[in-house]
């Protein structure tokens, strides 16, 4: 119990009709943060503290970073993760990177949801649907349930998510 990191999460929100992720939008398959939020319960003894609350956002590829971090594992030079540990998160609260991803190229679980790909930095989430090319901006601090759509009212904070977003797609291969 003393040297166990103990990680406690689930995958890709609650399935739409069968859990109330209410107040998020939508579930499990969407791009919707009923889709991509879930619980995440991490115990690391000498490094968490009991009952400590962060809302930072994070994300499934930062698990295996935090997991090699605490088995003191290093990557190899031609070796390379996708996602942060979370040591930093835990020590200090912040997490040293400006923006989250998410792809979604096809369709999952069900005929409803959109492929398509996101990018959340900050309080602002933007999402790029493959089959229109259309785009959804999202203030998350304000509007947690994604109702309101303000790609019309920030055009040029859209556009400079978006050139992210496509940026990462590039880098990482995915798009």
């Amino acid at each position: 119990a003393k040297e166990t990191l103990v990680i406690f999460t689930s995958d890709n929100g609650g399935w739409s009709g069968a859990t109330d992720n209410r107040p998020l939008r939508e579930g499990k398959g969407f791009m919707y943060e009923g889709g991509l939020r879930v619980p995440l319960i991490v115990r690391w003894p000498g490094v968490t503290k009991a009952g400590n609350l962060n809302p930072t956002p994070v994300v499934s590829m930062d698990l295996t970073a935090t997991i090699l971090d605490a088995a003191n594992v290093a990557l190899a030079p031609d070796e390379s993760l996708d996602g942060d540990s979370l040591r930093p998160l835990f020590s200090d609260g912040k997490l040293r990177r400006e923006a989250l991803f998410f792809h979604y190229p096809h369709f999952a679980f069900h005929k409803d949801n959109r492929p398509g790909s996101a990018i959340r930095r900050g309080k602002y989430k933007l999402i790029q649907r493959y089959d229109d090319d259309s785009l959804e901006l999202f203030d998350l601090e304000n509007d947690l349930g994604e109702t309101k759509n303000l790609v019309e009212e920030k055009p040029e904070l859209a556009r400079k998510l978006k050139s992210q977003l496509q940026t990462w797609l590039k880098e990482t291969k995915a798009g």
